[in-house]
């Protein structure tokens, strides 16, 4: 039986605006055309775990997206570089530098980058019939939906595959690719290879992974 498909966004900027700002220069976004991912969702296999959208941003200034009606798919962030925040109604977060934040399809949230610090952030949504289990088992593991990650990279580096994948598609028609401006000479919508985010390799937390106990919660 095939996966319904709910109503899907797919902007990236603040909530006023759908565009793609000049400060989100060197970064990509990648997003399946919609009657691509219907028809993935009535076919064995890919109907399991589909990725309906992703992308890399760059240091991304300004970067922000609220729904008070959650998203309609499953959303993960992971945070590379710089800091942001997120808010559910279970109250407001930091996200710094090696966290990953999982929001679960239909939970009301909003979140953003630092006014002074803009985060990196590696995402991708995805749905399908296992989505929820594997959803529900990884918020279970890390006790909330702010876990940090003793290594990002090799998160990274996995959505970086997944980007790639998804860009091969776009010679058959299979993907769109939202280009984000680039600065001048520089190559559009280029995603750093996997070797280039060795410095945002982050140390041991003293805290175990997913303990949110020790985590400072942002007032609202």
């Amino acid at each position: 039986m095939g996966v319904s498909l709910p109503h899907m966004d797919e902007t990236t900027g603040r909530a006023e605006s759908s565009s793609l700002p000049e400060e989100f220069a060197g970064g990509r976004m990648l997003v399946v055309p919609r009657p691509t991912v219907r028809k993935a969702l009535n076919r064995p296999v890919t109907n399991r775990l589909l990725v309906t959208d992703t992308g890399i941003f760059l240091r991304a200034a300004r970067h922000g997206r609220a729904r008070p009606g959650g998203a309609g798919q499953h959303i993960l962030l992971v945070c590379t570089d710089g800091s942001g925040w997120v808010e559910t109604g279970d109250g407001r977060f930091a996200v710094q530098r090696g966290d990953a934040v999982l929001l679960p399809a239909g939970m009301a949230h909003e979140y953003g980058a630092s006014d002074t610090d803009p985060w990196t952030l590696w995402w991708f949504h995805a749905v399908g019939t296992d989505a929820a289990d594997l959803v529900g088992a990884a918020l279970a593991a890390a006790g909330g939906i702010v876990t940090h990650l003793r290594d990002p990279a090799p998160v990274a580096s996995l959505i970086s595959q997944v980007i790639d994948g998804l860009d091969a598609g776009t010679t058959g028609g299979l993907v769109r690719a939202a280009q984000v401006r680039e600065r001048p000479r520089a190559r559009a919508c280029r995603v750093p290879e996997p070797r280039a985010l060795s410095p945002t390799r982050v140390p041991p937390h003293p805290a175990s992974a997913g303990d949110r106990q020790g985590r400072p919660r942002v007032s609202r």
